[in-house]
This record gives C-alpha cells, sequence and structure tokens, in this order.
C-alpha cells in the first residue's frame, strides 16, 4: 500500500511540474464525522491515521482528513498544540490559558498515557517543543526551557538570552543547530540549548514559524507577511508581503508553512491559505469558509497536506478540506 501511494504520489509531482497548481474550480469542504465542528490546532499522521489535536482530546481521521469520527480514549487537558514523534511514543503538549501546560507521553501500543512534571514552568504557555538527543527544548511566553528524559530534570536556558525577551513561539531544528523565534528577532544554539546568539533582528514582528527548504530559511512573522534567508547567498534577506486584494487582509498572524512541490508552498494564515508559487506569488485558496457574525473570516490554525489533499482547521468553524485541482492552462 505504501509503494502504491508513493507511486501515485510521484505521478502528481510530475503531474504538477508540467502543469501549473490550478485552484479555479475548487474550495474548501466541510469534514464530517461526529469531531468535524471541533477545533484543530495540529495534525500528526502515522501511517494512514491522521491525528489531529482539539480542545481537551486527540481526534482520528482514517481518510486522509475528510471523515473525523473517532477519538482517542486518553483523557489529555487543555489545547492540544503540538503532536510529535518521540523515541517510537507520541509527545503531546497542551495550553491551558490563565493554568498549566502540560506535556504527555503516549504509547499507543501499550495504551499507556504518562504525563511529565511541568511543575518548574508554573503558568507559562507551551507555545513549541523539538527533541534533541535525550532533550526536550521548550519554547514558552516567557523562556526557553530544557527537559532532560534520562535524568527528568528541568532547567532554564538563560546564557545569551536578554532578560527583557518575551514571547518566545516557535522552535525549529536544522543541521542540529537551534532556531528560536521571538519578538523581532531569531536566535540560535548549536549546543542544544546551552547558549544562544542572535542569527537575525531585523523583523518587526513576532517570529511565529522557522523552517528551511532548499537551504533557505522561510520565516513566517505575526503581521509583516514572509521572510525567505538565503544560505547560498551570505544570508541576503528576500521580504514577501502578501497583499492579495482590498477586501482581504493577509498581514496578520502567518502560523505554518507546508511545501508542495517545485518551490510551491501553502502557509496557513488568519485569513486562511494562501498558495506561494515558485515565482513567490501569492494566491488566496477559495475562501468559502463561513462567516461569523461580525462577517470576519476566522483563521486557518493548523495545515496539512495528505494525498492531495489540504486539511486545516478554522476556528471555532470547524475542520475543512481542499483538494488539490491540477488543471492543464
Amino acid at each position: 500500500m505504501k509503494f502504491l501511494n508513493s507511486i501515485k504520489n510521484k505521478y502528481y509531482l510530475i503531474l504538477l511540474f508540467i502543469f501549473p497548481f490550478n485552484n479555479t474550480h475548487a474550495q474548501w469542504m466541510s469534514t464530517s464525522g461526529e469531531f468535524s465542528n471541533n477545533n484543530l490546532y495540529c495534525m500528526y499522521q502515522q501511517d494512514s491515521i491522521l491525528y489531529g489535536g482539539s480542545d481537551n482530546q486527540i481526534i482520528l481521521s482514517y481518510d486522509s482528513g475528510k471523515t473525523w469520527n473517532n477519538k482517542l480514549s486518553y483523557e489529555v487537558k487543555g489545547k492540544v498544540w503540538r503532536i510529535i514523534e518521540y523515541n517510537n511514543e507520541i509527545l503531546i503538549t497542551t495550553r491551558n490559558y490563565n493554568d498549566s501546560s502540560r506535556i504527555y507521553l503516549l504509547n499507543i501500543f501499550d495504551k499507556k498515557i504518562n504525563q511529565i512534571n511541568t511543575q518548574i514552568l508554573g503558568k507559562r504557555e507551551i507555545t513549541d517543543i523539538v527533541t534533541l538527543n535525550n532533550k526536550l527544548i521548550i519554547t514558552t511566553d516567557l523562556g526557553i526551557y530544557i527537559y532532560n528524559t534520562e535524568n527528568k530534570k528541568w532547567k532554564e536556558s538563560t546564557v545569551g538570552i536578554n532578560k527583557n525577551n518575551k514571547n518566545f513561539f516557535c522552535v525549529s531544528i536544522i543541521k542540529n543547530t537551534l532556531y528560536v523565534g521571538t519578538r523581532g528577532k531569531i536566535l540560535t544554539s548549536n549546543d542544544e540549548g546551552e547558549t544562544w546568539n542572535i542569527f537575525y533582528e531585523k523583523f518587526n514582528d513576532l517570529v511565529t514559524n522557522i523552517k528551511e527548504f532548499d537551504k533557505k530559511l522561510y520565516v513566517l512573522t505575526s503581521g509583516s507577511g514572509l521572510y525567505i534567508i538565503n544560505k547560498k547567498l551570505n544570508d541576503s534577506v528576500t521580504h514577501l508581503i502578501p497583499f492579495i486584494n482590498s477586501n482581504i487582509n493577509t498581514l496578520n498572524v502567518m502560523y505554518n508553512i507546508i511545501p508542495f512541490c517545485c518551490c510551491s508552498y501553502f502557509i496557513s494564515t488568519h485569513s486562511g491559505v494562501l498558495f506561494l508559487n515558485n515565482e513567490n506569488k501569492y494566491s488566496l485558496l477559495e475562501n468559502n469558509v463561513p462567516k461569523s457574525e461580525m462577517g470576519n473570516v476566522f483563521g486557518a490554525q493548523s495545515i496539512y497536506v495528505c494525498n492531495n489533499r489540504i486539511i486545516t482547521g478554522y476556528y471555532n468553524k470547524g475542520i475543512y478540506y481542499y483538494d488539490i485541482n491540477l488543471k492543464i492552462e
């Protein structure tokens, strides 16, 4: 089955390379199932199962995000903010505004879930987490913390960090270097988070996500668009501000960027999902998601591409999918 899926995905990639992406006739569709109206904050795929982080629970889809009829029986408290793999287990973090964030280790095969002691964090909000060797590197709204999974000890990482820095929003690992996004700057560490240095500090807003594609850093922000830092050209910076049209405000929070193919990407934002083509030009995927009583479109918080289908969660509006349409132009 995996072999057939691999062939199918390569076939679609070849088609897209020959024929441009076209979304003229596609539109967002509501998902179905008992949990289709849930908020969706993150997604993780294991084999053919999609795990969706929701409020106080993890929901499941067995058909590439079209139907959400199942959930894990394990209880978690808060908004499930991250789901990642760690040592053949699933690592889960939750956010609880005005309460303690939590970290869980879930072993699906043994049917066990264990909670990691996060007392040191107090009421700090866990914003992101990565694993590096035997350590968990965690960003919070007020600092960076390291958890050693062998001796089960916590420590706050402070060397090289300005005490006035707040809102550490994201952390990424790129070739064993840690990148942390905060307000106006990116910090890096080459010693597993023990010490930090300023990598770049000319952003206008909070850095919300950092990813690397083709030796370029794609840096998402909370109000000033996307920055591309080209490592091949002495860290030259391209700033892409996504003005789509006067009716859509896309200069707000960008959450995540997912590579599609041929140097093109999907980006989840407060105004919906953007498509960035290989010429660095934006388009907004048909935004037919129901609006609130105030007339505003709730943003796409999470985004995932599975079997040529985009899945995203619109806050308080449920889960939607968008089947990618390949059309000869």
